[in-house]
């Protein structure tokens, strides 16, 4: 009998662990999930960015409230004093009310849905870098002909907003 209670003493704390094991082991892949969604949310908006930069027929005009679609390059930054980057002090308020949403009429970027999977829907920022010149047309009446460069700045969001992921890209443009 004593023997029959310490195998059942044993074997309840190896229950015990186990339980404890592949409660954590879920834990951790509901959060990489998450993470996944909130990534792939992030990336169909800085896609959707960069479409809506390929499909202008001519060069958006920048401004510091980023009216025209483009910013100019660090004017949503509040303090441009700090070393802390802009896109990383902004909160919710602030995305919703001065990023641009991704279009849902752009799903093919999109494989989750807002309300199910999201949120909502991923925001994206875009800002001019700047234009580098062709070398051939220098001094010409044309010099400003080149590449526009613009810096597109995403952000994605889960289902229960604990997971946020932010994501920016270079996209350069001939017009």
């Amino acid at each position: 009998l004593i023997i029959s209670l310490i195998m059942l003493v044993i074997l309840t704390v190896l229950g015990l662990s186990a339980m404890r094991s592949t409660s954590l082991e879920e834990t951790m892949a509901g959060n990489m999930r998450s993470e996944n969604v909130a990534f792939q949310s992030a990336e169909a908006g800085l896609r959707g960015g960069e479409a809506w930069l390929a499909t202008r027929v001519s060069k958006p005009i920048p401004n510091s409230s980023g009216s025209s679609g483009v910013w100019l390059l660090d004017a949503p930054d509040a303090d441009a004093n700090n070393t802390q980057p802009w896109w990383r002090e902004r909160d919710t308020t602030w995305w919703s009310g001065n990023a641009t949403v991704f279009s849902s009429d752009s799903s093919e970027y999109l494989e989750f849905k807002p309300g199910e999977d999201l949120s909502e829907q991923p925001r994206y920022v875009i800002e001019e870098r700047g234009v580098v010149k062709d070398t051939l047309n220098v001094g010409q009446q044309q010099d400003m002909i080149g590449l526009d460069y613009y810096q597109v700045t995403a952000r994605g969001l889960d289902m229960t907003e604990r997971s946020e992921v932010l994501v920016r890209s270079t996209f350069a443009r001939r017009y």
